[in-house]
């Protein structure tokens, strides 16, 4: 269903949470069967995925994982009409995107921190087949119709049960399954367009490279530990700050005493990936365009009705809500630290920027 990418969207972070922590060297750090007995308590089951160490062992994986999805879904499709079940279409096609969603996910962790260009590259080419793959599951005629045939019978279900048949029927009218096949199928491939456009718009992020010099002077305040760290100290008095690398950004930028140092270092990380301008271009007119196909307003109504928000315009009011609600505190707050930089300065006058409020909170 159309959740799949949602589900990959979920567990991509709570994946890479857990391998950050276990690869993190510290004294008394739990071990994987800690993990496990921790786990059990709960019902579930941890297993460490077994992770490709080639380009071709990446593209095999996901061609093995779409394979053995796309043969269950044969199963859901072919059987009897007369005597489909709960556990036989619903349960299933749940099973089956599960499993599809992990292959989904180590791909896009490779891509994400492989420090091997041909790993990241297969990895992308693996998420890319998969939201392929994913958008196209939405428009398998014969599944839905299994679907579709036991929601007919009109089940007494409750709780969770009742809950996943709601919401796999939701799904398929998101996906325009209730329109007329030639404008299911332009829906389907704008969906495949912006699917890969999204692939593309993470991918410029990861792979931009944006080192920044500095002298040890620039960088005064920085702790000494910092400049003893591999890669940094790359000259005589020359020090290399990767504006790309989140660590040594926030480093700088919360104990860099130069307002100079602290400004270059934050405009070319605000402007790493200028590419993307274009792509998110692309992605924005794709986005209206499904959204209008498939009857709704704007792309933010299509996006919040399944959110508590249900609108755009209620997402929009509580944002509206929010800001003027902690603006009196951000205030306060900001007036704060322009103390701080004020006796720096000798300037009462000077204002808090951007590129300030790192450095003056972490004061």
């Amino acid at each position: 269903m159309s959740n799949i990418l949602e589900k990959v969207l979920f567990l991509y972070p709570l994946l890479l949470l857990a391998v950050s922590s276990l690869s993190f060297p510290a004294a008394g750090l739990k071990t994987v069967d800690d993990f496990r007995s921790a786990a059990a308590k709960a019902n579930a089951v941890l297993t460490i995925p077994d992770w490709e160490q080639t380009p071709e062992a990446v593209e095999a994986s996901m061609k093995k994982a779409i394979a053995n999805a796309n043969a269950a879904l044969d199963q859901i499709g072919a059987q009897d009409l007369g005597k489909v079940t709960f556990k036989s279409t619903v349960v299933a096609l749940d099973d089956v995107t599960y499993q599809a969603s992990l292959a989904a996910n180590k791909a896009t962790i490779i891509k994400e921190t492989n420090t091997n260009p041909a790993m990241r590259t297969a990895a992308e080419n693996a998420v890319k087949a998969f939201q392929d793959w994913a958008v196209g599951v939405d428009y398998r005629e014969d599944v839905y119709k299994a679907v579709k045939t036991f929601a007919d019978t009109h089940p007494k279900l409750t709780g969770e049960d009742e809950k996943l048949l709601k919401e796999t029927l939701r799904d398929y009218r998101r996906a325009g399954l209730d329109l007329v096949p030639d404008r299911r199928k332009e829906i389907e491939q704008l969906r495949k367009e912006l699917s890969k456009l999204g692939t593309d718009f993470d991918t410029n992020i990861v792979k931009t490279i944006a080192p920044v010099m500095f002298t040890k002077a620039d960088l005064d305040g920085l702790p000494e530990s910092f400049f003893g760290s591999p890669g940094i100290k790359t000259g005589d008095d020359v020090y290399t700050v990767m504006a790309n690398v989140t660590w040594q950004f926030n480093t700088v930028e919360e104990n860099a005493k130069s307002e100079r140092t602290r400004k270059q270092l934050y405009l070319v990380r605000e402007t790493l990936a200028k590419d993307n301008v274009s792509v998110l271009n692309q992605m924005l007119t794709l986005r209206n365009k499904i959204a209008l196909r498939l009857g709704y307003k704007s792309w933010d109504d299509y996006q919040t009705e399944v959110k508590m928000a249900k609108t755009g315009a209620n997402a929009e009011k509580y944002i509206n809500d929010l800001v003027s609600g902690i603006q009196p505190k951000f205030d306060s707050e900001v007036a704060e630290i322009q103390k701080l930089k004020a006796a720096d300065t000798n300037d009462p006058y000077d204002k808090i920027e951007v590129w300030d409020w790192r450095y003056y909170s972490n004061q």
